[in-house]
């Protein structure tokens, strides 16, 4: 009977956390679209600049490209080497609205930015602002989750991350395509304008969208029950499980925070005993491999290769469109199967 009874309560599951979880997934979406918005961006970016001169120094148009477009990555070293530190610091809550802030800040000068170089610190700040996102997004929704549903939710920032791409795409092709803007109605506007003259500036611009929502939501959100507890604050740590879990997990989840907090006091050496170090060289590995493939190239400079091949700016767009849609439809597949079939399967996939 009690057996049952357990069952039952482990399978009932509080919506609120659902709603948690996608505000904060939100973190990707900001990732994603700085990833696929650039790509659009830089084939009107190279008309509007002078691209051989930058801080007094002269370069090629080709190595400035690329230093604007690496500029957000830079950035994102940044923010990814302190976001940990940070998060334990400051929250995990809190340092998503500082991400977010920064986030609008960097769209914000690449949309107005005067000359290149303003442009490149514009895509640093956002780059950092990225990095933040990259490491708390993931760690904030893992930690608010019920331990059943965690791998298909923690998915849910790589989701958005590949929708944010998308979007990006999408809205490259909207500011470079006067048939499109004729189809919505938007005759007036036509996007040759935009693409001529400022499209590009719309494009990235438009960056401060998901910034502000997530920023706006996140000041309704609760902070991590661990670290809430991590800091000495059980009470809120129990409020806030109270907020997200039905009332039976509660106190079996705060007992589970404890003993791990308890047993995970381990050290940095640690990741190198024998046990451990086969699976340090799948996760490095894995992470290092998926970067060594290209698929950032091909994200960041889709256009500009297909340009390369005789398409013209606005097709060259669209196109790029059909690879963020089979991302987007292939992380959509890997969600449904994380926690039904298991990670190492899907892995070995």
């Amino acid at each position: 009977m009690s057996t049952t009874h357990s069952g039952a309560a482990g399978n009932e599951r509080n919506p609120f956390v659902y709603v948690v979880a996608a505000l904060a997934a939100l973190n990707g979406l900001l990732f994603g679209f700085d990833t696929g918005v650039i790509s659009g961006a830089m084939l009107y970016i190279r008309n509007a600049f002078e691209l051989t001169t930058v801080f007094g120094v002269s370069m090629s148009a080709s190595f400035v490209e690329g230093i604007v477009v690496s500029g957000a990555m830079i950035g994102a070293i940044i923010g990814a080497a302190l976001g940990g530190r940070l998060a334990d610091r400051l929250g995990r809550r809190r340092l998503i609205l500082v991400g977010a802030v920064i986030f609008f800040v960097g769209s914000f000068i690449m949309a107005i930015a005067p000359t290149v170089e303003v442009l490149i610190v514009g895509r640093i700040v956002d780059g950092i602002g990225v990095g933040f996102a990259s490491v708390v997004g993931p760690l904030y929704i893992s930690e608010i989750s019920p331990p059943e549903i965690r791998g298909s939710l923690v998915s849910l920032n790589q989701l958005t991350i590949t929708s944010g791409i998308l979007i990006a795409y999408l809205i490259n092709y909207a500011f470079s395509s006067a048939s499109l803007w004729r189809w919505l109605g938007l005759g007036t506007v036509p996007g040759e304008v935009f693409a001529s003259g400022g499209g590009w500036r719309w494009m990235l611009g438009l960056g401060m969208v998901p910034a502000a929502v997530l920023f706006l939501g996140m000041l309704f959100m609760p902070e991590s029950p661990r670290w809430l507890y991590e800091h000495g604050r059980e009470s809120d740590a129990r409020e806030v499980l109270t907020t997200t879990r039905v009332e039976s997990q509660v106190e079996d989840e705060l007992r589970e925070i404890k003993e791990t907090i308890r047993t995970e006091s381990g050290t940095l050496q640690d990741l190198f005993e024998p046990w451990v170090r086969p699976m340090l060289i799948v996760g490095v590995g894995l992470a290092a491999f998926q970067q060594v493939t290209g698929i950032n190239t091909v994200m960041y400079y889709a256009p500009t290769i297909l340009e390369s091949t005789g398409f013209a700016d606005t097709a060259s767009i669209l196109a790029t469109v059909g690879i963020g849609a089979v991302n987007v439809v292939m992380t959509v597949v890997a969600v449904v199967l994380m926690d039904r079939s298991g990670r190492r399967p899907l892995l070995l996939t």
